[in-house]
């Protein structure tokens, strides 16, 4: 199992919302599978490696390096209760996968909110935009470290590098 990856919406250091709709559209050509009980859902993503040029990790370290080969993540959230559009603060990520179309759409959820991408860990908020920061709740930025931004031309601070980039090439 991969790492677990967090991103939610901010406004004034409280919870945010995001329409789910939004939410859904970046991830539509990724989703498998989705499931909903009550206010809460899960969505499976599933990516297809696009070639034997590409690498990703198998379970025990094998390497798998097929046109055959998939990346995915398990994705829970859930529906802020009582609202019209459907809304949702956030999504928790288990697993991230090792392709450039789910990080692209990251990059554009955390472009168009005052959102961040986080995991567990020190110097491990990333931010789309710099209107982001004063919505972030203080003890966030204390504990996990000040957040970096990710800029339009998809650059990001090194130390960022291998957590949230746009593809992994060997």
């Amino acid at each position: 199992m991969g790492m677990e990856l967090y991103f939610n919406v901010w406004e004034k250091g409280e919870p945010g919302q995001m329409p789910l709709a939004d939410l859904d559209a970046a991830f539509a050509d990724a989703i498998v599978h989705r499931e909903t009980e009550g206010d809460e859902f899960f969505w499976r993503l599933e990516y297809a490696m696009p070639g034997p040029e590409w690498k990703t990790s198998a379970p025990r370290d094998e390497e798998l390096t097929s046109a055959d080969a998939w990346t995915s993540a398990d994705v829970y959230g859930a529906i802020t209760e009582g609202t019209v559009p459907p809304m949702c603060n956030g999504l928790t990520f288990s697993g991230a996968p090792d392709h450039p179309a789910f990080y692209a759409s990251l990059i554009r959820l955390l472009q168009g909110a005052t959102s961040a991408v986080f995991w567990p860990g020190e110097n491990a908020l990333v931010i789309g935009q710099k209107e982001s920061i004063p919505h972030l709740p203080q003890d966030m930025i204390e504990s996990l470290g000040e957040p970096l931004p990710r800029d339009p031309a998809g650059r990001h601070p090194g130390a960022h590098r291998a957590k949230l980039s746009v593809s992994r090439r060997r």
